[in-house]
């Protein structure tokens, strides 16, 4: 016997709204027409935005500019914000319900972040409201930075897309990756920056670039076991990239080459981002991974119980000026110390707020 047998009013050509109504109760009916921009992420759970939702998604970026100011990217268009120092998070949206990748801050109000589907999106109001500054047909993208001079940054993605902008981020173009010989072009999943100048990428089948000519020629390659890369940052020695199955490997310039050494990690679970300070000592991020980097050192970052660690995974991390760190994934965790060398921490985790849907937004603190 099917539902609808045993429930004759489920056989009424009832409007979708009205059966989600019916099905799931009228508070879902009330939530549907909303539109809004900005919900707190606090008390009160969020009035539901058409096309939007406020659920347990995964986040895979996060960036501080300050200890202050801080901005996370997810599924769906997620954005999340803190401006003071993650004690409150407010939810926002681009308003369009391509996943977010990475988020780079330039400003205490101008962000750039990247997505799925190919589209580089800015903001200049902290966050608040972002708008589409580039789409690029056919193509995922995985990272964005912006140097130093406010002006030179590139997004990087799948099918080795490079795109570079001259001019603040407002118009992007695409640049080849000249000299490439492999079978198939690798998706860049890292973009370091030194300077406006020089940068590198760290990708698919172990595969690195390095430019000293602002992406205009390229020195190509693979790391010993081609295992993929996920991410790559500057290092007082060179560059450090982190993979999966625990691969972290150091890279060093001598002169016109590049050494690649693969660093023990003590691990076999994949990395996924990490992040250093001047120093090199930082922190790297994974599936059941937190550790702490000091040089070519991989050690274990104390963790709360409320983190859940066996069953997690962070797909990014920031450790500010201060040594304080940051991190994002499943199911909408965010994961703080904000204290250097203290314990890791959830601070907030999306979706995990039962007040009634009509609640007017007075107050962001966490429970």
């Amino acid at each position: 016997m099917t539902n609808s047998d045993r429930i004759p009013w489920l056989k009424m050509a009832l409007p979708p709204s009205l059966l989600a109504a019916a099905l799931f109760g009228g508070k879902l009916l009330d939530a549907m027409p909303k539109m809004v921009n900005e919900v707190y992420a606090g008390h009160q759970e969020p009035e539901v935005q058409q096309r939007h939702r406020y659920i347990a998604d995964h986040l895979y970026g996060v960036d501080f500019y300050d200890e202050q100011h801080g901005i996370a990217t997810g599924y769906y268009g997620t954005i999340l914000r803190t401006r003071d120092g993650g004690q409150n998070w407010t939810w926002h949206t681009t308003e369009e319900t391509e996943l977010l990748r990475r988020v780079h801050m330039t400003s205490i109000d101008h962000a750039f972040t990247v997505g799925h589907r190919g589209t580089i999106y800015r903001t200049t109001d902290g966050g608040a409201s972002w708008q589409a500054v580039h789409r690029e047909p056919d193509s995922m993208l995985r990272a964005v930075a912006i140097s130093p001079d406010g002006n030179t940054g590139w997004a990087v993605g799948s099918g080795a897309a490079i795109l570079r902008t001259q001019d603040g981020g407002q118009t992007w173009e695409r640049q080849p990756l000249v000299g490439y010989k492999g079978r198939d072009l690798p998706t860049w999943n890292g973009l370091a920056l030194v300077d406006s100048n020089t940068l590198a990428l760290a990708g698919e089948f172990g595969t690195v670039a390095f430019s000293t000519d602002a992406g205009e020629s390229w020195d190509i390659h693979q790391t010993p076991k081609g295992t993929t890369l996920n991410d790559i940052v500057v290092t007082p020695r060179g560059f450090l990239a982190v993979g999966f199955d625990g691969t972290a490997v150091a890279i060093t310039q001598h002169g016109d080459d590049y050494e690649i050494e693969a660093l023990p990690t003590g691990s076999t679970e994949h990395f996924f981002a990490l992040s250093v300070d001047t120093a090199g000592e930082g922190i790297a991020v994974g599936r059941r991974n937190v550790l702490r980097i000091a040089g070519d050192r991989f050690s274990t970052v104390p963790i709360g119980d409320s983190v859940e660690l066996p069953y997690s995974w962070f797909s990014d991390v920031d450790v500010t000026e201060s040594g304080a760190l940051w991190s994002v994934g499943r199911r909408g965790l965010i994961a703080g110390s904000p204290s250097s060398g203290g314990t890791l921490e959830a601070m907030f985790r999306l979706g995990s707020i039962s007040a009634p849907a009509h609640a007017a937004p007075t107050s962001t603190a966490r429970e």
